[in-house]
């Protein structure tokens, strides 16, 4: 059975790809700097950081495949740009059978920094002399959720006011998730995929979906807002509908969360 090493296994994306690996029986490992990360017992933890070389050897030496998922919007050039170029230089030395790299749609498009970041990301990956696949996909439904309306929602009895004119083709990360374990456990692409999330739809319709769920009568209202990353998704450069992807919807998604959400509360009462 194949060794899988997941960089950036702590976060969102990351602990969905372990888990899944765990219950298909692959021997599971986690690049993380923490002395304890929250991860299932049955992981391996490879103590490093992408930043420091020389704490990578081991974790990439006992690899035969590794998911790439680390990322840091904030600060990609330490992150995404050095801490990859401190990863190739070990994937050089020992070879693993399958690298595989998780990208976005629209990078090829965009000045916007964090996506230039990952162009370079995924330039540095083709060019190495190692088997690789790389998977674009469009926004996660979680980074909807959590900086298009959760931030804008005041509470009940208060309109959304909501970024102007933007659209998405969001897609869940568990069906992103079981993706990237069937390209990293399949033959090598070589190539890059790119798949896309079950609807196209604007933040005012995802934002009356959302309010349905929630069982609200509040207006969502939108205002023109100037933003850099706004106007990524005014562009429609991060949509791909044609690779339709994902079973689970926007409003799948949100009742998931919810009664989840719901659920927990009561557990507590």
């Amino acid at each position: 059975m194949n060794k899988v090493l997941v960089t950036g296994g702590t976060g969102t994306l990351g602990r969905a790809i372990v888990n899944l690996l765990i219950r298909k029986g692959f021997h599971t490992s986690v690049l993380s700097s923490s002395n304890a990360p929250d991860l299932p017992y049955s992981v391996k933890i490879f103590k490093g950081n992408l930043t420091i070389k020389d704490s990578l050897k081991e974790a990439v030496s006992g690899s035969d495949i590794i998911i790439h998922c680390a990322t840091n919007p904030l600060n990609p050039n330490a992150i995404d740009i050095e801490g990859t170029k401190n990863l190739l230089s070990h994937v050089n030395k020992f070879q693993p059978k399958h690298l595989v790299y998780i990208s976005i749609v629209g990078i090829d498009k965009s000045s916007y920094p964090y996506y230039q970041a990952k162009r370079e990301v995924e330039n540095m990956i083709k060019d190495s002399n190692f088997s690789w696949s790389i998977l674009r996909t469009t926004q996660f439904h979680d980074l909807v959720l959590n900086y298009f309306l959760l931030p804008f929602d005041k509470g009940g009895g208060t309109p959304i006011k909501v970024p102007k004119n933007l659209r998405f083709q969001s897609i869940d990360i568990m069906d992103v998730a079981k993706t990237l374990i069937e390209i990293a456990t399949g033959t090598p692409l070589n190539s890059t995929l790119t798949i896309g999330g079950p609807e196209i739809l604007s933040i005012e319709e995802m934002g009356r979906i959302y309010l349905k769920v929630l069982k609200r009568n509040d207006e969502i209202q939108s205002e023109l807002i100037e933003n850099e990353l706004y106007e990524i998704f005014r562009s429609g450069i991060n949509l791909y509908p044609s690779q339709v992807s994902g079973i689970i919807s926007w409003e799948d998604y949100l009742r998931i969360k919810f009664e989840e959400k719901t659920t927990a509360n009561n557990g507590y009462q």
